[in-house]
């Protein structure tokens, strides 16, 4: 489920490399490439410390949930986006 759920990001990659110039794309995708491995090393400290607040197959259904909520918002606001 969770390798189907991220294939968003090869639209996403996709997308956003056609967006970028291509005399700027080098300069663009490190730093994207960065903040995506942040956002999702940030995500690890909190899981861990509710996982010792609760049990971890809860936080992980919490976070699946979560992500799903998410991902269908994003998908919404792509379909929004993209049928004007």
């Amino acid at each position: 489920m969770s390798g189907a759920a991220s294939g968003y990001h090869v639209v996403a990659r996709a997308t956003f490399v056609r967006l970028v110039p291509d005399e700027r794309r080098g300069q663009c995708l490190g730093p994207a490439a960065t903040a995506l491995h942040t956002a999702r090393r940030g995500g690890i400290v909190p899981a861990g410390l509710a996982a010792t607040a609760t049990s971890a197959s809860v936080v992980v259904a919490v976070a699946g949930g979560l992500g799903a909520v998410g991902a269908s918002l994003v998908t919404a606001a792509w379909r929004r986006a993209n049928s004007s």
